[in-house]
């Protein structure tokens, strides 16, 4: 096999790697190819250089995935089969995994909108206000997530008096002495959501512990 890293981007394999698979000859493959890709329904096909073994460049074709079937066919018929099972491996080794949470997604955005803005200024010039309109809103939107994840984190060290109650069955406790409590201790409260009120203010676990002698 050469050194070349297969890759069916967009469906493409070299002729090299298919001649490695179906065990024949590059050198005749090649002008099999040349009166193949006569025929007009076989499509383009590109020229490039890749090294084999020896280290020595070697001339082949880069085919797409409809091209690279029909050259097995024409080549060697038995081990076709071989070829199209190399070909959907690496269809599935190169195939994008899609994002699993709302922030990879829009990190994926931004990563793709970077690589569209990037082109753009190789020419000098930004032809496109949507684009940068895009990547924006897309930043914001991580900025946004990452400050969410923070905040939940950090919440988890704090308590409102609404879930403490329903964590010591209905006891009820006094906002005033939390407050004072967590005045003498430096200590300031938080606002979290809450459907009915908007947001409500939620205590640190040691104002509880001070205050209430009690924990979450």
């Amino acid at each position: 096999m050469n050194d070349l890293t297969s890759k069916v981007v967009n469906g493409v394999i070299t002729l090299k790697e298919i001649t490695d698979i179906l065990e024949v000859r590059h050198d005749k493959s090649m002008k099999k190819i040349e009166e193949l890709a006569k025929e007009p329904s076989f499509g383009a096909m590109s020229k490039m250089d890749t090294i084999n073994l020896n280290g020595l460049k070697v001339k082949t074709y880069l085919l797409n995935k409809k091209q690279a079937i029909a050259v097995g066919a024409r080549l060697n018929n038995t081990l076709l089969m071989k070829l199209i099972d190399k070909l959907e491996e690496l269809e599935a080794k190169n195939k994008p995994s899609l994002p699993t949470t709302y922030k990879e997604a829009l990190l994926a955005l931004i990563a793709k909108e970077e690589e569209l803005e990037e082109a753009i200024k190789t020419k000098a010039y930004i032809s496109d206000k949507k684009t940068a309109t895009a990547l924006n809103r897309a930043s914001q939107e991580v900025k946004r997530a990452n400050k969410l994840e923070i905040e939940l984190d950090r919440s988890k060290d704090y308590c409102t008096i609404k879930r403490m109650e329903m964590l010591n069955h209905g006891q009820k406790f006094n906002w005033r002495l939390l407050k004072e409590t967590g005045k003498e201790m430096g200590i300031d409260t938080i606002d979290i959501f809450d459907s009915n009120y908007g947001t409500v203010k939620s205590y640190y676990k040691d104002v509880w512990l001070e205050a209430y002698g009690l924990t979450f």
